[in-house]
């Protein structure tokens, strides 16, 4: 049996890597001229600048973490304590926000506990009314409702919720929040990634290549785009000429009606509804900071929502002696955009990058859409697996996590529990 992998992001490349181990042959396509996807990397002038913005790993998932650090010499990771913040009214506080109540005037923390304490109806469907619902109307007003409509670019009414319970916000509970009020204490180290690993030397797209060192020149397809997909004989025939018995898709789902063009009417229509949003991102040099990983803005005069510090990463991201930030901005590219990111941060940026596919937008009809896109590929045999070939917000780590899924499902003889 041989198996086409479309599309070499983290989770092509974690698809192909447990196939090599198994000795079952495939064949990788990569549009690119390298592997990456969301995780490329590129170097200029000295700064390590991850395009798509900052990728950190760790893992709740045990086989991922060991699947993946196995693949790092010791010291090729460097270990780091979260640091992230959120610059509020001009002043530096501890995220989450909820849990940096002692950090703020004693009035303001006043308002937003006394307006959390006073929630009151039924768990709203939209994210505006939830994030009001879940935390209190003035931590919502505060940070929360502008911080996201800046990351999504679209009407937080009209945006579902259940995807935010995966693992995506942090969610203290009231006591916790209370407990940090009056403690002082933000407690950091209960959320999500609250330490992280990242590569020496390398970026994100490091972390790919630790995955990617052993496949050979023959697994893999660069510069080759999934141009068609024709069913033929029980298998699948890819660009015309690639023999595959089975296929597994880790391209967008925005790829494939072009590559299969007598897709359903309903599908196809399903696919072209999908919402998503771009980001820009602009690497500068920077002051120093104190350890800050990275930090949140929720101003609304300020065009852009977040900046990450990869120094305080890896020391060996920056020329010696000097300091750089990604800044990231939520939205289409224009010449307008790109002006005021650099106007507001005063200089010019070292680099700049463009992602069109950055973030999924989990509209009030996507549950509806993404059923029939879903049952209708699973009825040809095609598995997706990624952030975009599946269209969920995933973290690199549950890509990974996926990809073993995937492999377990479509050939359990190799891939079954201790196998």
């Amino acid at each position: 049996m041989k198996i086409g992998i479309l599309g070499g992001g983290v989770s092509g490349v974690a698809l192909a890597t447990r196939l090599k181990e198994k000795g079952i042959p495939f064949v990788l396509l990569e549009k690119e001229s390298t592997l990456g996807g969301l995780m490329r990397t590129r170097v200029v002038k000295g700064f390590t600048f991850d395009i798509h913005g900052g990728h950190i790993f760790n893992s709740k998932h045990a086989e991922v973490k060991s699947f993946l650090m196995g693949r790092f010499a010791s010291g090729e990771l460097v270990h780091t304590v979260r640091q992230a913040k959120i610059l509020y009214r001009g002043k530096v506080v501890s995220y989450p926000f909820e849990l940096a109540m002692g950090e703020l005037e004693p009035a303001d923390a006043a308002s937003c506990i006394m307006s959390l304490m006073s929630r009151k109806g039924p768990e709203p469907r939209n994210f505006r009314d939830w994030l009001i619902w879940r935390f209190g109307r003035e931590i919502a007003r505060r940070y929360l409702i502008p911080y996201n409509k800046k990351i999504w670019r679209y009407p937080l009414g009209e945006m579902e919720v259940f995807w935010v319970k995966q693992d995506k916000i942090p969610i203290p509970d009231v006591r916790k929040i209370i407990i940090a009020a009056l403690s002082g204490d933000a407690s950091e180290r209960m959320m999500p990634h609250s330490t992280f690993f990242y590569p020496r030397h390398g970026g994100a797209q490091a972390f790919v290549a630790a995955l990617a060192k052993n496949l050979e020149k023959g697994d893999v397809l660069l510069n080759t785009p999934v141009k068609t997909l024709e069913a033929q004989g029980g298998g699948w025939l890819i660009n015309g000429s690639i023999q595959c018995d089975k296929v597994i898709s880790a391209i967008p789902l925005t790829e494939l009606p072009a590559a299969m063009p007598s897709l359903p009417g309903k599908v196809a229509n399903a696919i072209a509804d999908l919402k998503y949003n771009s980001v820009t991102t602009f690497l500068f040099e920077m002051p120093p900071t104190e350890g800050i990983s990275w930090l949140y803005v929720p101003d609304p005069a300020l065009p852009y929502h977040r900046i990450s510090y990869p120094r305080n990463f890896s020391p060996h991201t920056v020329p010696k002696g000097k300091e750089s930030g990604i800044v990231e901005y939520t939205g289409k590219e224009s010449p307008a955009k790109i002006a005021a990111v650099e106007n507001s941060i005063g200089a010019p940026p070292v680099d700049r990058s463009f992602t069109e596919l950055a973030y999924v937008i989990y509209d009030m009809r996507y549950r509806q859409k993404m059923a029939i896109i879903n049952r209708h590929f699973d009825s040809l045999g095609i598995p997706r697996v990624g952030r975009f070939a599946t269209w969920q917000y995933l973290n690199f780590d549950v890509c990974i996590r996926d990809a073993f899924s995937c492999l377990a499902r479509e050939l359990p003889g190799a891939f079954a529990p201790g196998a």
